[in-house]
C-alpha cells in the first residue's frame, strides 16, 4: 500500500476499530521523520552486522504500471 493512502478514511476506520485510539501519523511523517530514523536505525545495524563481511547487494528496478 502507498504511504500517502495512510490516510484514507476506510484504512482509518479499520485501525481505530482493531485499535481504539490508536495515533495514525501523516504520510508526510512516515516519509520524513519515520523514514529518516528507520533508515538510520537499519544503517547502524546493518554496520555492525556486516563488518569485515562481503556482500552482495541486488536491487529491482522494475516499477508496476498500476502503481
Amino acid at each position: 500500500m502507498p504511504s500517502y493512502e495512510i490516510g484514507h478514511a476506510g484504512l482509518l476506520g479499520a485501525l481505530h476499530l482493531l485499535q481504539p485510539g490508536v495515533d495514525v501519523p501523516t504520510s508526510e511523517q512516515l516519509a520524513t521523520s519515520f523514514l529518516g530514523r528507520a533508515y538510520t536505525k537499519s544503517m547502524k545495524v546493518l554496520t555492525v552486522t556486516l563488518a569485515g563481511k562481503i556482500v552482495t547487494l541486488v536491487t529491482d528496478g522494475w516499477t508496476d504500471n498500476n502503481g
